[in-house]
C-alpha cells in the first residue's frame, strides 16, 4: 500500500484516492431508483428499481481480483492504448479517482494521454451518464476512437445459468431525435412471487449509446471478445468500427464505438424506460451536459442531506458527520439497498427503519414516511415481514423477536423531535386486513411481544433477536433473549410516554415494564454481566459457564439503554429524558465490557469466539471465529456502547468507542484495509489473521447509528417533545464548536463554548441551565444560539 495516498477535499464532500488500496474502495450512486456501484478501478453494475432484481448489467462480487465490469477504451492509430479507468487495462498511465455526493470522476495520466471519466446517474432521468475527455500530452489535435463496452443483465442471478438465460434477451436498433442507439429487452421475469408466463417480460427496456452518435457497434460477447479471448485484447476491436448484429441468440452485451478527436467530451448514456418511453428517455438524456448534470447532482443530494452540518476540532467528525455518514445511509442504505458487498434490493424491517431516523434530525416526515410503509407490511396478528422487495411485495415471515418491535421506538422519537403525535391517529393497512391507527399497530407489537414470553417471564427468543445468528436457539419456542427484555423494557416506557401524550392511562404499560424489569434482572445476571438468553433447552448463552461466547455486547449495552440496570425503579418511568441513577450492575456489565470486549479499533460483539458449531445456538457458531458477529466487532452493535457509556457518563469510553470507529481513524491504520470514508458492517477479531481489517463497507445500519450517536451523545443535543437539551460531551481539548441543527421549521446556529457554568443565551437573552424550549424561541426562522458546556 505504499503507493497509496486519499484525502478529503471540499470541505470533506469529496474524497480522493492516488494509488492502489489492497481491497475495492467503492461508491455508490443513485437517485433513487437508477443506480450503479464503481470501485477504484471501474464500474461493477448498474440497476433500475431494485439493485437485486432489476441489474441492467452482469456483477462479479469478487473482491479480490476486483475487476471491472464495465469498460471505456482509449483508441488511437497504433491500437489499443488503454481504459478510461484503471480496469481492465490501465496502461503506462498515474491514476487519480474521486468520489462525491452522486459522481466518480477518474483522472489518468500517461505518456500520451491525458484522460477524465465523469460518471452521474441523472437525478431525474433513469439515465446515467459517462462523460470522456480525453486530451493529448503533446497538445496535437489526434483522431482517436472510444469504444464503451458492457455485459447486458436485465435480471438477478443467470449468470448460474448464463447459457439459458441468454436466449431471453432481445437487442435491436433504435431511432429518435437524438440518434442511433440500441434497445435490449427480456422475455423471461424471475422475479419471486410472480407467476412466471410464456411471454412476461423484464419490466423495462434499456437503451444504450452515445451523444456524438455511433460509429459502430455490437451486441454479442463471442463476436466482440473472440472464443477465449480477454477484455484486455477485444478481438473486435483490431478491426475499424462496425455495425454488428441485433436481435436474439447472442450473449448479451453492448458494445458503442465512437470516432473523435482529442479536446471533445463524449458522452455515453444507459437509459431505463418501458419498451415505448426508453427511446424518449434516451433522448432527454442526451441533452444533458456534464456541466448540467454535475451541478443538478450536487444540488439533489445537497437538497437531500440537508443543512445539518458540524464544525469542529475534529476534521474526521466535520467531515463524516457532515456528509459521508448521511450520505451512506441514504444511498446505500436507503435508496439503492445495495453495496459491493451486498446487493439486496429489499427493505429489512428492522434494517431501513432503524435507518430512517438519521432524517430526524433535519426531515423528521422522511422518517415517518418510513415508518408508514413499514408497518403497511405487518400482519393483523402483528408479525411482520422480515425483508420485502418493494415491486413484488413479496418476502419472508420469521418468527423473530425483535423486528416488530422498532416502529415503537420509531414513533417515539417521532415524538421526541416534532412534539406532536398526530401521526399516531393516522390508518395504516395491515398486509392481511384493514386498515387501523398507527397506534393500534404499536398496540399489537407491544401485545405480541408480551404474550411472547417464558414461564419466567423473559421474552421469547424465536428464530432470532437482533442477532440473526441466534438461529437456532429457540426454534422450538423455548429459548428466551434477555436483550430482547432490555429493548423491550424501554419500548414500553415509551409506549406509556405516548400515551400521556394521547391522554390515554399509561400505567398498564408502566406495570408490564415493572415485570420485564424484575424479570430481566431475577434470570439475567450471571454475576458479572447480564447474559444473552438461553436456548430451547435452558441452556446459557452469554454466560460465564459458557465455554465460548461467554460474554455478549448487547445485554450489557442495553441493560442501561433499556433502563432495566437502575437503582431506583421509579426513576426509569418518570420521564424518559431523565437523568438516572443506574444500580451496580449497570457499571459492572460496562466494566465487563471493558475487560473482555474493547480493543483498540472497536468493541467484540461476544468473547470468546465460537470455534465449534454448536446446533442448539444457530449459524453464527458457524461462522469463522473472530469474524463478523463470531467475535469480531460488528460495528452496528459496538456503536450502542456509545450511547451507554453516554448514560452513564462515562466521557472516556465514549470517546474511545467514537473516535476508533470513525472510518478515517480506522483508515490511517494500515491493518484496516477498507475505505475510510464510510462505515464498514464489522472489523475483524484480535484471534484473526487479520486483527483490525474492516469489510461488508456501504450496505450497513451503523453509518445512521453512528451519525445520531455523535449529535445527540457527543454534541449533546437531544430533541424532546417540550424543546432541546444541550449537554455536550466532547474530548477535553475542546474548547468551542459549532453545529447547524433543522429544527420544527427553524435553522439553529448552536454555537458552543466551553465556560464555568452550563447556560445558554438566544439572541444575547440569557436563558440558563441546558434546556432550549420550544417556547423560549423567537418566531424568526434562523437566528444563533449560544451555548456555555463545561
Amino acid at each position: 500500500m505504499s503507493n497509496l495516498s486519499w484525502k478529503f477535499k471540499d470541505d470533506g464532500k469529496i474524497f480522493e484516492i492516488t494509488g492502489s488500496p489492497k481491497v475495492p474502495w467503492s461508491h455508490v450512486i443513485t437517485n433513487g431508483k437508477f443506480g450503479s456501484v464503481w470501485t477504484e478501478r471501474g464500474g461493477a453494475f448498474a440497476w433500475c428499481g431494485n439493485s437485486l432484481l432489476d441489474r441492467l448489467t452482469r456483477f462479479e462480487q469478487d473482491i479480490v481480483l476486483n475487476s471491472a465490469r464495465r469498460y471505456i477504451y482509449l483508441l488511437d492509430s497504433s491500437g489499443i492504448v488503454r481504459t478510461l479507468t484503471p480496469s481492465p487495462i490501465p496502461g503506462d498511465a498515474v491514476w487519480r479517482v474521486e468520489y462525491g455526493p452522486g459522481v466518480v470522476t477518474y483522472y489518468g495520466e500517461c505518456s500520451k494521454y491525458k484522460t477524465r471519466l465523469d460518471v452521474v446517474v441523472l437525478p431525474d432521468i433513469n439515465a446515467e451518464m459517462q462523460y470522456a475527455d480525453v486530451e493529448s500530452i503533446d497538445g496535437t489535435e489526434k483522431n482517436i476512437r472510444l469504444c464503451f463496452a458492457q455485459d447486458i443483465l436485465l435480471g438477478t442471478w443467470p449468470d448460474t445459468h448464463r447459457e439459458f438465460h441468454k436466449l431471453f434477451i432481445r437487442s435491436e436498433l433504435a431511432d429518435s431525435a437524438a440518434g442511433s442507439h440500441l434497445v435490449f429487452t427480456k422475455v423471461l421475469d424471475t422475479r419471486p412471487g410472480q407467476k412466471e408466463n410464456w411471454n412476461a417480460s423484464f419490466h423495462g427496456a434499456l437503451a444504450v449509446g452515445s451523444a456524438q452518435g455511433m460509429a459502430g457497434f455490437e451486441t454479442d460477447r463471442c463476436t466482440f471478445y473472440g472464443y477465449a479471448g480477454s477484455v484486455e485484447k477485444p478481438i473486435l476491436l483490431s478491426e475499424p468500427p462496425r455495425r454488428g448484429r441485433t436481435g436474439a441468440w447472442a450473449d448479451a452485451m453492448s458494445a458503442i464505438d465512437v470516432q473523435c478527436k482529442t479536446g471533445e467530451v463524449t458522452a455515453f448514456i444507459n437509459a431505463f424506460g418501458s419498451k415505448e418511453e426508453v427511446s424518449s428517455v434516451f433522448s432527454k438524456a442526451v441533452s444533458v451536459s456534464r456541466e448540467t448534470a454535475i451541478y443538478s447532482i450536487k444540488k439533489f443530494w445537497e437538497k437531500n442531506i440537508g443543512e445539518l452540518t458540524a464544525e469542529t476540532p475534529s476534521k474526521d467528525i466535520n467531515c463524516m458527520a457532515s456528509h459521508w455518514l448521511r450520505y451512506q445511509t441514504i444511498a446505500a442504505r436507503l435508496m439503492a439497498r445495495c453495496g459491493l458487498y451486498q446487493t439486496s434490493g429489499a427493505f429489512g424491517f428492522r434494517d431501513q427503519l432503524q435507518d430512517s431516523m438519521i432524517f430526524l434530525h433535519y426531515a423528521p416526515e422522511r422518517t415517518e414516511a418510513q415508518l408508514k410503509l413499514h408497518l403497511a407490511h405487518q400482519f393483523e396478528k402483528g408479525n411482520v415481514l422480515h425483508w420485502w422487495h418493494p415491486e413484488t411485495n413479496t418476502g419472508i415471515t420469521e418468527n423473530c423477536s425483535d423486528d416488530y418491535l422498532w416502529p415503537i421506538m420509531t414513533a417515539s422519537e417521532l415524538y421526541h423531535e416534532t412534539g406532536r403525535t398526530k401521526f399516531l391517529d393516522e390508518k395504516i393497512e395491515f398486509m392481511d386486513s384493514a386498515p387501523m391507527p398507527i397506534w393500534d399497530h404499536l398496540r399489537l407489537s407491544v401485545d405480541r411481544a408480551w404474550v411472547r414470553r417464558s414461564e419466567r417471564g423473559l421474552p421469547l427468543l424465536g428464530s432470532c433477536d437482533w442477532n440473526d445468528g441466534l438461529s437456532s436457539a429457540g426454534d422450538k419456542g423455548r429459548g428466551e433473549s434477555v436483550w430482547v427484555g432490555h429493548f423491550y423494557h424501554i419500548l414500553l416506557l415509551e409506549m406509556a410516554e405516548l400515551a400521556r401524550a394521547r391522554g390515554e392511562d399509561p400505567l398498564e404499560y408502566l406495570e408490564r415494564a415493572k415485570v420485564i424489569r424484575q424479570a430481566v434482572n431475577e434470570h439475567g445476571w450471571d454475576g458479572e454481566w447480564f447474559i444473552q438468553g438461553t436456548n430451547d433447552e435452558g441452556k446459557l448463552i452469554g454466560s460465564n459457564q459458557c465455554m465460548e461466547g461467554k460474554i455478549h455486547l448487547n445485554p450489557q449495552t442495553w441493560s442501561i439503554i433499556g433502563r432495566t440496570a437502575v437503582e431506583d425503579e421509579s426513576s426509569s418511568v418518570e420521564n424518559i429524558a431523565s437523568e438516572l441513577k443506574f444500580s451496580e450492575r449497570a457499571y459492572k456489565a460496562i466494566e465487563s465490557v471493558k475487560k473482555h470486549l474493547l480493543v483498540e479499533w472497536g468493541v467484540l460483539l461476544l468473547s470468546p469466539a465460537y470455534s465449534t458449531p454448536d446446533e442448539s445456538i444457530g449459524y453464527i457458531t458457524r461462522y469463522a471465529p473472530g469474524a463478523r458477529e463470531n467475535g469480531g466487532v460488528y460495528t452496528h452493535g459496538a456503536i450502542w456502547t456509545a450511547r451507554a457509556a453516554r448514560m452513564i457518563r462515562d466521557r472516556e469510553l465514549l470517546h474511545q468507542v467514537i473516535f476508533s470507529l470513525l472510518p478515517p481513524v480506522r483508515g490511517r491504520d494500515p491493518r484496516y484495509f477498507a475505505e475510510p470514508y464510510v462505515t464498514p458492517g464489522n472489523i475483524d477479531g484480535p484471534i484473526t489473521p487479520t486483527p483490525g481489517k474492516g469489510g461488508w463497507t456501504w450496505y450497513t445500519g451503523s453509518s445512521g447509528w453512528l451519525e445520531r450517536i455523535i449529535f445527540e451523545d457527543l454534541f449533546g443535543i437531544r430533541a424532546m417533545p417540550e424543546g432541546l437539551i444541550l449537554d455536550p460531551m466532547v474530548p477535553d481539548e475542546w474548547n468551542s464548536f459549532k453545529v447547524v441543527r433543522p429544527w420544527r421549521g427553524k435553522k439553529l446556529h448552536l454555537n458552543f463554548v466551553r465556560g464555568n457554568e452550563p447556560g445558554i443565551s438566544v439572541l444575547k437573552k440569557e436563558i440558563g441551565g441546558k434546556f432550549l424550549s420550544f417556547a423560549s424561541l423567537p418566531d424568526s426562522n434562523e437566528f444563533e444560539v449560544t451555548v456555555r458546556f463545561v
